[in-house]
Formats: structure tokens, C-alpha cells, sequence
């Protein structure tokens, strides 16, 4: 049986941790979103924009879950590689709206770790898989079939540009969305559009099918 390097206990833990953050925030704000102006991080107006990015963030807990359970470091790396993206994107995003931050909330320092967190644990994790054999660079086996290859170029060419767009043009969109929403909500959940257009790109980079399977 081929394999590809077994995850690290730090890798593991770090995937445990964000679960661990993120599952709180998809509760808060999904279940409660009356709550949030009183107790999230930033400016969150409407109700149904709580439950917007509670939604998020309940669905990247389930898709921790599924990769927890995973055993070998090449299954995780993409989907790794993607939440540095998005951390990045988001603690931009952060700097855009700083005025719309609560800074003495016990939530926006939470959130701030959270993001900042995979932005220095994620190089490191990759060198600690490296020196212990489980950084594959060139992995054999059954590779993306051609269909499969040109849904995930189509997806990347979609996702991109979208996230990208609504990034720039917060102001305007938030003026035509169907309810009140504020341009910092839409730029945080922009990112979560630009990680679907990472993933394709990282998870083509060698054409090898066991990334994707998730």
C-alpha cells in the first residue's frame, strides 16, 4: 500500500485548534445573529448577515472534522495551503476595516489569533513534515482525469476574479445586495471565495488525484 507521509501531532493539532475556535463562532453567530452587534468582533448590523458568515464558518468546521480523520500529510496540504490563503485574505480585509473592529472585545482578539495563528504555524508545519519524510514533492499514482482537470480550471477561473472583484468593488455590490450589509462583511466573506479558487489551483499543481479527494 502507497503512502504519503504520516501527518505530524502538530499538524494534527493545529487542525483540532481551529475547529475548536471556529465551531464557537459558527454557534454564535448562526444560531444567535441578534446577539452579534453586541458581542462579535466587528460591525454586524443585520441578522441575516450573522447567519451569513456563521454559515462559513459552520461548514469549514465540518470540513475539519472530515480532515482530522485524514492519515497522511499529502491529503491535508492543499486544503493547509488554502487557510494560509484565506488567513492572509482576511487579516487584509482586517486592515481595510479597522474601524468597524471592536478592539476591546474579548472576540476580536480571539478572532485576530485565529487568523494571525495558521499565518506562522503553517511554514513551520510544512518544514516539521519535510525533515520527517512526509513532504512528498512527487507523488505517483492515478492522476486527474481530464474532466475532472478542466472542472477545476473552470472553478479556479470563477472563484478568483469573483473574490477579487467583490474585494475591490465592496462599496457597490453592498449598495445592490438584496439586504443592508456592510462592505467589511462582504470583504471577509469574499475570502471564503477566494480559498475555493486556491484550492483548485494548489490542488492541480501535480495533477495528482488523491488531493482532491476530499
Amino acid at each position: 500500500m502507497v503512502t504519503y507521509g504520516t501527518v505530524a501531532r502538530e499538524t494534527r493539532f493545529l487542525i483540532w485548534l481551529t475547529i475548536a475556535v471556529i465551531a464557537p463562532f459558527g454557534v454564535i453567530l448562526y444560531l444567535y445573529p441578534s446577539s452579534a452587534g453586541d458581542n462579535w468582533a466587528w460591525e454586524i448590523a443585520q441578522p441575516r448577515t450573522a447567519m451569513l458568515v456563521g454559515a462559513i464558518y459552520f461548514a469549514t468546521s465540518l470540513y475539519y472534522v472530515l480532515l482530522s480523520r485524514q492519515r497522511e500529510w499529502l491529503l491535508l496540504q492543499s486544503s493547509l495551503r488554502s487557510l494560509f490563503v484565506v488567513a492572509a485574505w482576511l487579516l487584509v480585509a482586517a486592515m481595510f476595516h479597522w474601524q468597524n473592529f471592536f478592539p476591546y472585545r474579548l472576540m476580536t482578539l480571539i478572532w485576530l489569533i485565529t487568523y494571525y495563528l495558521p499565518l506562522m504555524a503553517f511554514p513551520i508545519l510544512n518544514r516539521l513534515q519535510a525533515e520527517r519524510g512526509g513532504n512528498v514533492e512527487k507523488p505517483a499514482g492515478r492522476q486527474i482525469m481530464r474532466g475532472w482537470r478542466t472542472w477545476l480550471i473552470l472553478r479556479a477561473a470563477i472563484y478568483g476574479p469573483t473574490a477579487v472583484l467583490l474585494f475591490v468593488f465592496a462599496p457597490q455590490v453592498s449598495a445592490a445586495w438584496p439586504w443592508p450589509i456592510e462592505p467589511v462583511n462582504l470583504r471577509m466573506f469574499s475570502g471564503q471565495i477566494a480559498v475555493f479558487g486556491a484550492y483548485q489551483a494548489l490542488a492541480m499543481q501535480d495533477g495528482f488525484w488523491q488531493r482532491i479527494r476530499l
